[in-house]
């Protein structure tokens, strides 16, 4: 639409630029004249009326379509007016609503979901942890948004807020204890700890919760000992 007003700012602007000197050539009284003077004045006001309209258009695309929400994490204003937030493993995902962005549970879990899917991007799991698998660019279904918020609440962080920098630095710190063994893969951690089975690929969620109480339960204890402590919490001894 910028383009087009531009061409008709200059399409206007020559128009004009014809119509004085064909003027010039015109006495007072000659009744050519009037209907020429009657046409520039309308092109003129056409002219007025498009410079304020490129004006505005320009403001436009010149706005500011991203920002940084968290340190890593950015906003991103869509070409269908939609929102996206992206982590720093470029994975983005789109907020359900467009009105109030950064209101309402739906918003703010898909806000903080992408906090919550950050660190298990890195660690190369989030589709052993979400299921269905959990796509960039799309809208998080509900059954994600409800994953976010237990993985949340489960640490005892509050999603009834954007997370702040330290909520979030708590939680990546978690996840990357429960995931650290010192010896397996994250996945094949996954698995020992019975998290995940290979076979029907599925994930215990439930298991997960008593993982992550733990994990929030003793977040002064040593990694060494952590981990032996909570392959004993999950095998009852």
């Amino acid at each position: 639409l910028l383009n087009t007003k531009t061409e008709q700012l200059d399409s206007l602007d020559s128009d004009i630029d014809s119509l004085k000197k064909e003027l010039e050539e015109f006495s007072e009284s000659d009744p050519k004249r009037e209907e020429l003077e009657q046409e520039l004045s309308e092109k003129m006001r056409l002219l007025k009326q498009t410079k304020v309209q490129v004006e505005l258009l320009e403001l436009e695309s010149n706005k500011e379509t991203a920002f940084e929400l968290r340190k890593g994490f950015f906003v991103n204003l869509n070409s269908d007016d939609s929102r996206s937030i992206k982590n720093p493993e470029n994975f983005a995902l789109k907020m359900p609503s467009n009105i109030l962005p950064f209101t309402g549970t739906k918003n703010l879990r898909s806000v903080n979901l992408a906090f919550v899917c950050s660190p298990l991007k890195q660690l190369g799991i989030l589709n052993d942890v979400f299921s269905p698998n959990l796509d960039s660019g799309e809208v998080p279904s509900k059954s994600h948004r409800d994953t976010g918020h237990l993985i949340l609440e489960s640490l005892g962080v509050s999603d009834k807020q954007i997370l702040s920098e330290k909520d979030i630095s708590t939680m990546n710190r978690d996840l990357s204890r429960i995931m650290d063994s010192g010896v397996l893969s994250p996945r094949q951690h996954l698995v020992e700890l019975g998290l995940y089975d290979i076979l029907d690929q599925s994930f215990n969620m439930e298991r997960f919760k008593r993982v992550l109480k733990f994990a929030r339960e003793n977040r002064q204890m040593k990694q060494d000992r952590f981990s032996k402590a909570l392959k004993s919490a999950l095998n009852g001894s």
